[in-house]
C-alpha cells in the first residue's frame, strides 16, 4: 500500500503481539489497557494534527506507515518495520513539455479510472463539485465506463457559504448520472448517537464536522444499494490544489529572481478571482511572513498560541509539537502526502465507508499518476493563475463552468454558526472538559464566552476538544496528568 489507503496496527500487551486493522479490537484482550498517547493528542489539539506518524491516541500502539512492511520472527518474537516504497526516489524530475505532460497525466488518469471502475457490484462516486470529484465523474461518462446504474452523491447545505450544488449540478446534468443530495443535520452530530458512533469506529477523535458530511455521504450510498464509491483525495496535494502551494510556487519564483512572473501569478489569480491585486498580496503575505513574525513576538513575549493548555500540558506541548515547514511546491507535496494531509484523510475515508459495508477507491492515488504528477514542474500545476493546470487541460470533459473555477471547497460544514448555535450544549461540555480531564485551564471558557459575544472569532479547538474527551471515555481512556 503505497499511500497507506489501508490502515494496520500493532502492539504488544502482555504476552500477545497484536495486529489489527482497528485499533478497537485489542480492547478484547484483558491485558490491553488503553492509556491516552499526551504527545498525540496534544499536537491534535494545538495544530489538528492526525496520523502524521506511527504514534497513535492509544500509548504503545503503532500504526504500519504507508510504504512500510512488517516482519515478524515467531521464533524471536521480535519484529522489523521495512520501507520497501519512498516516494521521493520514485517521483523524479519530469522534462516533458507541457503540451506532452498533458497527454501523459489524461493517459494515466484514464487508465486508474478504468482499472477502479472494474467490480461485479454497483459502483457510484462521490461528487463534490470541485475538480478533482468532477474529473472522475466526467472521464466515467466521456469515456463510456458505467451502466445506467451508477450515481453521484453530494454533500449539501442551505447555507451557501458551505454549498456547492449549483457545481455538482452542472456535472450531473451534462452526464445524465443519477443525482443523490444528502444535507447533514449537524444538530443530528450532537444531539443523537452519530458522534459517538463515528469516534468508536474513527478509532480517534476529529478535528472538524466535515468528517459528518463525509459519514452521510457512504450512509446515503449504502442505502441506494452502491457497493463501490469513487472519490477525489490525492489531487490537491500533487497538484497545488491548496493555498499553501500558490504560496510556495511565488516564494521559489522570487528565490529565483523572477519578481516579474510573481507579480504577473498575483495579478492572475487576483483577476480569476474576482479580487484585487492587494487582496492576493496580503493572502501570500499573511502565511509567507507574518505567521512566522507573530510566532517569534510572541516567543520574545513569553506568550503561546495555546493559552488554554493546562501547565502539565503546556510542558508536553513544549517537547511534543510537530511543525512542518515545507516552502518548495514538491517537498510541499512529499509531505503533505506523506504526513500532514493524505494520512488522516485516508484513515476517515476507509473507517467512514466501511461503517456501511462500503469499498472506496481513490483514482488519484494511482502510485504511477502520483510519482509523474510530483515530478512536473510547478509552472504545470500553477499556470495562468489556476491550480491544477495540467489536469484542467487533461480532462477535456470537464464543464466548461467547472474547469474555470478558482475556489476551492471540498468536504466542509459550517461549524462555527452550528457552534454558536449551539452554545449552551458545546459549552456546558466544555465546562465538564474542563473540570475532569485535567488538560484545560478555564481559559478555554473564556475564550469561548468570548467568541459567543463576538469578540474573538471562531477557534476549532472547541470541537478538538469535545471530540478528545468523547473518544476518551468511549475507551475508557486513562489520562495521566
Amino acid at each position: 500500500d503505497h499511500f497507506g489507503i489501508k490502515p494496520l496496527y500493532f502492539t504488544r500487551t502482555g504476552n500477545w503481539f497484536l495486529a489489527g486493522s482497528e485499533i478497537k479490537q485489542f480492547t478484547a484482550f484483558e491485558e490491553f489497557k488503553p492509556a491516552l498517547e499526551q504527545s498525540v493528542a496534544v499536537n491534535f489539539l494545538v495544530y489538528g494534527w492526525l496520523n502524521y506518524s506511527d504514534k497513535t491516541f492509544f500509548r504503545g500502539v503503532f500504526e504500519l506507515r504507508p510504504g512500510h512492511s512488517l516482519t515478524y520472527n515467531l521464533a524471536t518474537h521480535e519484529y522489523k518495520v521495512t520501507r520497501w516504497y519512498d516516494l521521493e526516489a520514485a517521483s523524479g524530475l519530469v522534462t516533458d513539455d507541457f503540451d506532452t505532460a498533458v497527454a501523459n497525466v489524461r493517459k494515466l488518469f484514464l487508465d486508474s479510472v478504468r482499472i477502479r471502475m472494474r467490480s461485479d457490484v454497483t459502483v457510484g462516486s462521490c461528487l463534490s463539485g470541485g475538480i478533482d470529484s468532477s474529473s472522475i465523474v466526467s472521464v466515467i461518462h466521456g469515456e463510456k465506463m458505467a451502466n445506467d446504474n451508477f450515481a453521484t452523491v453530494t454533500s449539501c447545505y442551505n447555507d451557501k457559504r458551505f454549498d456547492e450544488q449549483k457545481f455538482s449540478d452542472v456535472v450531473t446534468e451534462q452526464t445524465g448520472f443519477r443525482a443523490l443530495k444528502v444535507y447533514p443535520d449537524l444538530d443530528q452530530l450532537l444531539n443523537s448517537e452519530d458522534l459517538d458512533r463515528m469516534l468508536y469506529h474513527q478509532d480517534q477523535p476529529f478535528s472538524t464536522a466535515s468528517h459528518y458530511s463525509e459519514f452521510k455521504v457512504f450512509q446515503a450510498a449504502r442505502k441506494e444499494g452502491i457497493i463501490v464509491m469513487q472519490d477525489g483525495q490525492g489531487a490537491d496535494e500533487y497538484l497545488c490544489g491548496y493555498p499553501e502551494f500558490a504560496t510556495a510556487y511565488i516564494i521559489e519564483l522570487l528565490k529565483d529572481g523572477n519578481w516579474s512572473a510573481a507579480v504577473g501569478l498575483l495579478r492572475k489569480m487576483a483577476e480569476n478571482g474576482q479580487t484585487t491585486f492587494a487582496d492576493q498580496l496580503y493572502a501570500f503575505l499573511r502565511p509567507a511572513v507574518l505567521y512566522g513574525l507573530q510566532k517569534r513576538l510572541k516567543k520574545v513575549l513569553g506568550r503561546n498560541s495555546y493559552p488554554w493548555l493546562s501547565q502539565c500540558w503546556k510542558g508536553v506541548a513544549r517537547d511534543a509539537l510537530v511543525e512542518f515547514n515545507e516552502n518548495t511546491v514538491r517537498a510541499l507535496s512529499i509531505t503533505e502526502i506523506k504526513f500532514s494531509s493524505i494520512p488522516f484523510q485516508l484513515h476517515s475515508e476507509d473507517r467512514n465507508s466501511m461503517m456501511f459495508s462500503l469499498e472506496s477507491r481513490l483514482p488519484f492515488l494511482d502510485h504511477r499518476l502520483a510519482e509523474y504528477a510530483i515530478g512536473l514542474p510547478s509552472s504545470f500545476k500553477i499556470r495562468n493563475g489556476y491550480t491544477k493546470a495540467v489536469l484542467r487541460d487533461a480532462v477535456r470533459e470537464l464543464p466548461a463552468v467547472i474547469r474555470k473555477r478558482k475556489d476551492k471547497m471540498g468536504f466542509v460544514a459550517p461549524d462555527s454558526s452550528w457552534v454558536r448555535q449551539n452554545k449552551d450544549r458545546v459549552r456546558a461540555d466544555l465546562k465538564m472538559i474542563v473540570e475532569t480531564t485535567g488538560i484545560f485551564t478555564d481559559e478555554l471558557l473564556k475564550r469561548f464566552d468570548k467568541f459567543i459575544d463576538g469578540k474573538l472569532g471562531y477557534e476549532p479547538i472547541y470541537f478538538r476538544a469535545m471530540t478528545l474527551s468523547r473518544f476518551c471515555k468511549i475507551f475508557r481512556m486513562k489520562i495521566e496528568q
